[in-house]
């Protein structure tokens, strides 16, 4: 440790090492869960799905990101594979993530017979907030860096950060993506308030992320084009997939031929079948009362 880092460890229990990377971690994790519980009850649901939906995405996430992660660095494990499942020490590609997440959260929405894109729409500013807490255990780790910076007059916090591996100063490119995505978090905020489709909030995060991603990996030391091109991928398929959802809105003949070959529950306009029956009640029972008025 030199004077310009802070030690991985937080402190010691029982002879164990809690490292503050788990720390901000577990931080991210509890504050998206209850930002979304908060936000939840005002849009009508219920806690249990979101402590639900954290244990899914939390253990099909983590996986994701941890594989993706190794593939991209596979020679750091060569030689003591077992450390593969040492994820407490870093080293999560949250696109892998998203790629085993987004299943498994579309399956629990079918199953729960729950609007997926509404649900989304909630969920992504949170989870954008919470990245930018997570973010800070790459400073803990000394990882995720970018370029030294040579200039004397730009070897400070937050623009650079010393990495005592090499004795010298980086761009802090995981500090410059914690404030994108804080900046993510008050847009999608702003524009879940506001009027607007189910799926436009999601779309619009992915977008952000994208965005971000392609260009930090491109200054990162362990950036990838894999990564590049997952984000890409990413951002192409939900403009295509924002563009369908317009189209289905204003052209009737086009709505109906993707009703057809798309299961319900995948699209923004789905209804669910509880819900649905709800209001078909309430549509007799407002009928009913109103034949009642005219009967005295």
């Amino acid at each position: 440790m030199t004077l310009f880092s802070i030690d991985r460890v937080a402190f010691t229990i029982f002879g164990k090492d809690i490292y503050w990377y788990s720390i901000s971690l577990a931080v991210a994790v509890l504050t998206v869960l209850l930002m979304c519980c908060h936000r939840g009850k005002k849009a009508g649901y219920k806690d249990d799905i979101f402590i639900d939906l954290c244990f899914i995405i939390l253990v099909s996430g983590v996986i994701g990101a941890r594989i993706l992660y190794v593939l991209n660095n596979l020679d750091s494990y060569k030689s003591n594979p077992i450390s593969v499942l040492y994820i407490w020490e870093g080293g999560l590609a949250i696109l892998g993530g998203f790629i085993t997440a987004l299943p498994c959260i579309v399956l629990y929405c079918y199953k729960k017979k729950i609007n997926l894109w509404h649900l989304v729409d909630l969920i992504v500013p949170c989870l954008a907030l919470a990245q930018c807490i997570g973010r800070r255990g790459n400073f803990f780790n000394q990882e995720l860096y970018g370029p030294v910076v040579t200039d004397p007059s730009w070897q400070f916090f937050p623009f650079a950060v010393f990495i005592d591996k090499t004795q010298s100063w980086h761009m802090a490119t995981f500090f410059y993506e914690s404030l994108w995505n804080f900046g993510a978090f008050v847009v999608l905020s702003v524009v879940y308030f506001r009027k607007h489709d189910n799926g436009d909030v999601f779309f619009l995060y992915i977008i952000l992320y994208a965005i971000i991603r392609i260009i930090l990996d491109e200054i990162k030391i362990e950036g990838t084009l894999a990564n590049q091109l997952i984000s890409l991928g990413l951002a192409v398929i939900v403009v295509v997939l924002y563009f369908v959802k317009k189209k289905m809105y204003k052209d009737e003949k086009f709505s109906q031929m993707v009703h057809k070959k798309v299961p319900a529950f995948l699209l923004p306009d789905y209804v669910p079948q509880a819900a649905e029956a709800d209001v078909n009640a309430e549509d007799a029972q407002k009928a009913e009362d109103g034949t009642d008025a005219d009967k005295e």
